[in-house]
């Protein structure tokens, strides 16, 4: 669209949402991240509709959006002229169809919507566009549009407007390769805002920061949640008829989800595994490390997650695993690290720290409970509650891996049974030895034996068992 064209529509009006990114670091499409009953997405769609009329996403997967479109009239979905280019693809498509002459740009990943910093972008724009006592120019070129530029000279280029007329630049852009959304960027004339401005009322520049990996969501949810807003998103309420002794009354409970998560090999499928909706990349590490797929992170050549567009608890991991690997790893025997060092008040404590964690399992009595812990200074580094106790000790074992983490200076901690399997898995992992609040059966004593692994069962009230088996 010419500028002169440009000129009959109004000023400020569309908003973008750029959702068409490939989510590689989180390890599954971030455009399905839950928050609550809906999505991340979502969320950004209600904050936007009372700011602008007219909002467009830009996506690859328009077909995730038919409620959205439903609940929301003013929501239109599209998808790149030029797919897999980037974030500048996905802002030239919004640009193409905006209904107005400057038009906001965010990703989906970006929990934050500042409708202080929007309102400054305007009055900027505004005020270049309308200098007092001055009628507007038509011929001089308007400003490309407005956004942060940091006191270091990094410019932030999602939450900004562009001017619609910016597309064709764009599209020449793309057409050549250069891709580069901030480099096109510093090559136009922009209003550019100063940080400071900004850190009057956001001191911490959150209404930049994305979610690129699952540690970042986890963070960003544990520090945004209000008490057990947590346990809400992985809990379902459901109507039940409580009875008790002879009298019933129907209300509500709250029962836990639980999602299947299919571990497809090089296009075939191996496993399927019914868990907690969340970490399934720590799931998927640690499954294939335990199962003696492989010995280290890096074995894996591509770790892919693609949703179930039918049932959001639903996860398949397709996955390629370097052909020049170590193609089976060996339960080994671990280094011994006495537990008769561990005093009866120490042992109180860690099952204290474990019982206080427990927010899935106060709210629905449904999960297994474990946290590791560093022996040097008993520092928790993991926690991880879930409906299966191996699935639990995977999601551990596979963020330790992705970590490069030495297991071996770590203490296994935990609410459930130690059978066979548990220390088999311990064992693979190299996890030198475990404390539970629940019993440890016969055969896991006679293989912790023969890896050198040490166990205390029972840990509880004030007491608890330290089995002498292969002292």
């Amino acid at each position: 669209m010419k500028q002169a064209d440009c000129l009959s529509l109004p000023l400020f009006g569309s908003a973008v949402i750029l959702a068409g990114g490939q989510s590689r670091r989180m390890g599954f499409d971030k455009q399905t991240i839950r928050l609550g009953e809906g999505t991340l997405l979502d969320q950004t769609v209600e904050q936007l509709t009372g700011l602008f009329s007219d909002i467009v996403i830009v996506t690859n997967r328009p077909a995730l959006y038919d409620s959205t479109i439903e609940r929301n009239p003013q929501v239109r979905v599209i998808s790149d002229v030029f797919p897999g280019k980037g974030p500048m693809a996905g802002v030239h498509a919004g640009l193409l169809v905006a209904l107005s002459r400057y038009v906001y740009v965010i990703g989906c990943d970006m929990p934050q919507i500042g409708a202080f910093f929007i309102a400054q972008m305007i009055q900027a724009l505004e005020r270049l566009l309308y200098r007092p006592g001055e009628a507007p120019n038509k011929e001089v070129s308007p400003p490309a549009g407005a956004m942060l530029k940091r006191d270091n000279g990094q410019l932030e280029p999602l939450n900004a407007f562009y001017h619609k007329n910016l597309s064709t630049l764009m599209e020449d852009r793309l057409a050549q390769e250069a891709l580069s959304l901030n480099e096109f960027c510093r090559t136009q004339p922009f209003v550019w805002l100063a940080e400071q401005a900004v850190r009057t009322q956001d001191p911490e520049l959150r209404l930049f920061q994305n979610i690129n990996d699952p540690r970042e969501f986890e963070r960003w949810r544990s520090e945004t949640a209000d008490g057990d807003d947590h346990a809400g998103l992985l809990t379902q309420t459901v109507l039940v008829r409580r009875v008790a002794s002879g009298d019933s009354c129907l209300m509500e409970d709250q029962v836990i989800r639980e999602g299947r998560l299919t571990i497809e090999l090089n296009e075939t499928a191996v496993a399927i595994l019914y868990t907690l909706p969340e970490r399934w990349q720590d799931l998927a590490v640690g499954w294939l490390m335990t199962n003696r797929y492989i010995a280290d992170f890096h074995d894996i050549e591509s770790l892919e997650f693609v949703p179930d567009l039918v049932n959001e608890d639903n996860m398949c991991a397709m996955i390629r695993l370097k052909p020049e690997r170590r193609t089976e790893t060996e339960m080994t025997t671990v280094t011994p690290c006495s537990l008769r060092a561990l005093s009866s008040n120490r042992i109180t404590s860690l099952m204290q720290q474990l019982e206080a964690r427990a927010e899935l399992f106060r709210e629905t009595g449904s999960t297994h409970n474990m946290m590791l812990l560093r022996y040097d200074n008993w520092e928790m580094i993991d926690h991880c509650e879930d409906v299966s106790r191996h699935h639990c000790l995977h999601k551990l074992i596979g963020r330790a891996m992705k970590e490069n983490r030495n297991l071996a200076e770590e203490l296994l901690v935990m609410s459930c049974r130690v059978t066979a399997s548990i220390v088999e898995m311990m064992a693979v992992a190299a996890i030198p030895s475990a404390v539970s609040r629940s019993a440890v059966t016969s055969a896991a004593l006679e293989l912790a034996s023969v890896h050198g692994i040490r166990l205390i069962g029972f840990a509880r009230d004030n007491r608890y068992n330290l089995y002498e088996l292969g002292e």
